[in-house]
């Protein structure tokens, strides 16, 4: 996405562009943006910071790679933290205690437990960021798996974000040549996730290739490229137009 925007905004900076083109790449650069919001979020970061073999290699530089990390932090410490000792408290019957003082007492050592546990939750992202990433043949899962007793806690929220959602297919799709269908009943993933995701799979499939020629851009190509998308704007407004 960001060799994308770049490309567009050079696009619109340059003089040698054309008026009209100029607005054709505004539109290009706002439909780029709204998947681009959809795609690179908070989550897609916090995912990528559990993945050994990314970490915070991949988030772009213009962004505030603190913020993710603390927003990591506070998610890791706000869920994760005290998964083994939530139910501390509750642990203390106030049938087997004799007195409020005792009961305070109780309730004193399970803050205690709570905060040594969150230190050490926070110890465990700390140091889990710390290590170099590992190398991209890496299985994920399976090393989070072997590493599950380094990090415990961490490694329960990896699991939960890197998990892929369930998805079914009807046996009898299996070998359709009809193309791909979602049925919503059969498909986990939200309405705006699955565009974004669809719109991706058409960039690999059949590409966005815009060529360098040396420090100049390829102004025929991009020329094609606004010019389909004009001619396609124009006709869905001229069809709604006729409705």
């Amino acid at each position: 996405m960001d060799h994308i925007s770049e490309t567009i905004s050079a696009c619109k900076d340059s003089r040698q562009t054309p008026d009209w083109l100029k607005s054709a790449a505004e539109d290009m650069y706002i439909k780029a943006q709204n998947y681009s919001d959809q795609v690179c979020n908070a989550f897609t970061y916090m995912t990528a910071i559990l993945d050994p073999r990314i970490k915070v290699e991949l988030i772009p530089e213009y962004l505030n790679l603190e913020r993710y990390l603390e927003e990591a932090r506070n998610h890791f410490i706000r869920n994760y933290s005290t998964s083994y000792f939530s139910s501390m408290a509750n642990s203390y019957s106030t049938q087997e205690l004799e007195d409020r003082g005792s009961a305070s007492f109780a309730e004193e050592i399970a803050r205690k437990k709570r905060r040594a546990s969150m230190n050490s939750a926070t110890d465990e992202l700390t140091q889990y960021l710390s290590e170099p990433p590992v190398p991209m043949p890496t299985d994920v899962l399976d090393w989070w798996k072997v590493n599950s007793s380094r990090y415990p806690r961490l490694s329960l929220m990896a699991r939960d974000f890197l998990a892929v959602q369930s998805t079914s297919v009807l046996p009898e799709d299996i070998f359709s040549i009809k193309g791909d269908e979602i049925d919503r009943e059969r498909f986990s993933t939200p309405q705006s996730d699955t565009q974004a995701l669809l719109c991706v799979k058409s960039w690999m499939q059949n590409g966005i290739k815009l060529k360098y020629k040396s420090t100049e851009i390829d102004y025929e190509r991009m020329m094609e490229i606004a010019a389909a998308s004009a001619i396609e704007s124009s006709s869905r407004s001229f069809d709604r137009s006729k409705k």
